[in-house]
Order: structure tokens, then C-alpha cells, then sequence
């Protein structure tokens, strides 16, 4: 049985596409047998199957960090076997304090008397002395006087260092140096922290920088 056009009504052949009357496109409909080619859902059900609501991850809870074991740090002056006592926090620009004696640990039984420097000068070690470039002003503590270090190379601060004889035996004490000083005994040479006063002991070297003071 041929089809007919739904335009016009006229009789289509089998399998046409276009009605040979008015020429419009002829839908063909769907063979049953394509129509059952698909097959069905597994379980024989016509419905849609969905997927399962997946919540979303929880959230791993990160590994505990593993302390690192400390570091290992050198006790003051070891090498040397020098006593060190800080002396606490610096003091605020402009305002003038007092630099405390060290603590006595194991203070030498020589007593260091005096400083010479590379120009021979020799200095005496009497009360409390500020040793630098330029030491003047709010860079000398209360009770101490300034004691200039002859310096072309500019390697010693204004105020590099200061050597407190009102007790024996007598400290030196680094006040901030630009370059850093260190002390020389018996061959080794170590750094002097900041504000952390060495006893002197005679046969004593100090360097400011690159400025060597012989210790007398």
C-alpha cells in the first residue's frame, strides 16, 4: 500500500523521498523492527535508571608534623674557655645606660692592666672605657670615657667596643661594630656577641675588624 503526500494528497512510491507531485521532502516512518532494535534496560525496566548521589569526599586530616630535632649550638666562648653574661636588651636611641659587669664564671687569675695599640700607643685599663673611632656623646655610657683607636682603613666603628676594669677582672664587651671583633687566646680566635662581655685576660688579642689590640 503506497503512502500519501500530507502536502497534497497524492500517492508516494515506496521508499521516496520527495513527492513527485509538489516535490516537498516525504518523511518515511520508522520500521517497527528499528524501533525494537534498542535494546531495553538491564532488568527489563523502562525507566531511566540514575546514578547513585555520591556525597562529596571527606576531608583527610593532614599527617602531624614530625618535630625536627634541635640544633645543636656551642656553648659561649668553649674554645677559649671565656665566661659570658648577657647584658640585656640594647638601649633605645638616644638614652644613655650603664654597661653591667659580667657575671663571674671562671675569671682568670691574671689581671689584664692595659691595651697597646698597632701605633704603640699603650692605654691603661682604669675604670670603664669606650674604644673607637669616634667615641663621643650618647655612644658613652654613664661612667665610662672614650678612647679614640687611630683608623685609616675605617674598619673600627665610632663606638666598637668597651672594656669595663671597675671590676677584676676586667670585660670587653662588643657594642654593635659595623665589622665585628673577635678575641685571639692561646692561638684561636672567636667572636664577641653583642652586648655579651669576656673576661681579658693578658696575652689577649682583640680585633676590630682588622685593627688588632694587644692586650697588656
Amino acid at each position: 500500500m503506497s503512502a500519501q503526500c500530507r502536502f497534497c494528497d497524492a500517492p508516494v512510491k515506496p521508499n521516496s523521498m520527495f513527492c513527485s507531485a509538489c516535490g516537498q521532502l516525504v518523511s518515511q516512518p520508522v520500521p517497527s523492527s528499528a524501533r525494537s532494535a534498542v535494546p531495553p534496560p538491564f532488568g527489563g525496566s523502562t525507566a531511566t535508571s540514575r546514578p547513585p548521589i555520591v556525597g562529596s569526599p571527606r576531608p583527610m586530616a593532614a599527617p602531624a608534623p614530625v618535630p625536627l630535632p634541635p640544633l645543636a649550638t656551642a656553648a659561649p666562648a668553649a674554645v677559649l674557655g671565656m665566661a659570658a653574661a648577657v647584658i640585656g636588651p640594647p638601649a633605645t636611641p638616644g638614652q644613655q645606660t650603664d654597661l653591667p659587669a659580667a657575671s663571674a664564671v671562671a675569671a682568670p687569675t691574671a689581671v689584664a692592666r692595659a691595651v697597646r695599640f698597632e701605633s704603640g700607643q699603650i692605654v691603661e685599663l682604669t675604670g670603664g672605657i669606650v674604644f673607637g673611632r669616634k667615641p663621643s656623646g650618647k655612644s658613652v655610657p654613664t661612667g665610662f670615657v672614650g678612647v679614640v683607636i687611630p683608623d685609616d682603613t675605617r674598619q673600627v666603628s665610632r663606638a666598637h667596643i668597651a672594656v669595663d676594669s671597675r671590676t677584676s677582672p676586667p670585660t670587653v664587651t662588643d657594642l654593635g661594630s659595623a665589622n665585628g671583633s673577635e678575641i685571639e687566646r692561646a692561638g684561636h680566635r672567636q667572636a664577641l656577641q653583642q652586648n655579651a662581655p669576656v673576661y681579658l685576660e693578658p696575652g689577649d688579642r682583640l680585633w676590630l675588624g682588622s685593627v688588632a689590640i694587644d692586650v697588656l
